[in-house]
């Protein structure tokens, strides 16, 4: 029961994101703040083992911050983009943050494809978030967790 709950607000929460990006291009921190207890409570939901979650969930933070502080700072991806992948990783662990980063990438490469056969703007920023929603989606309700 509670891995459904867990679902679901996960669930809520992705769709959230996603629409306040897509909508607005700039996601305030409160809804990062929301997030944070869901985030904190979800690896010992998911993991026996206090230690044991404390590692996977380390891990998958070191990971989403490690591959995504290089291009933030740049300026390639906004900062609302790194928390977002920092609280996947922290929550569900390293591998799943790889799974849910790869589908996201292709979903921003057709975007991005698509946005350039329309002949659009190049420079027109592509909203990555509603991309991270939609795997985190696809995983939390094919995924083997809840």
């Amino acid at each position: 029961m509670s891995g459904t709950l867990l679902a679901l607000a996960w669930a809520g929460w992705a769709i959230l994101i996603a629409w306040i990006d897509w909508r607005h291009r700039r996601v305030n921190n409160r809804w990062w703040l929301i997030a944070l207890p869901l985030a904190i409570l979800t690896p010992f939901a998911l993991h026996d083992g206090w230690a044991w979650a404390v590692f996977l969930s380390l891990t998958g933070l070191l990971l989403a911050l490690v591959s995504h502080l290089g291009v933030w700072s740049r300026g390639w991806i906004g900062g609302a983009d790194v928390k977002a992948y920092a609280i996947v990783g922290w929550s569900f662990g390293a591998l799943f943050l790889l799974e849910v980063f790869a589908i996201a990438s292709l979903m921003l490469a057709v975007a991005a494809c698509l946005q350039r056969r329309r002949a659009e703007q190049r420079h027109r920023r592509i909203p990555m978030l509603p991309a991270l929603s939609a795997s985190v989606l696809a995983w939390i309700f094919t995924g083997p967790w809840w």
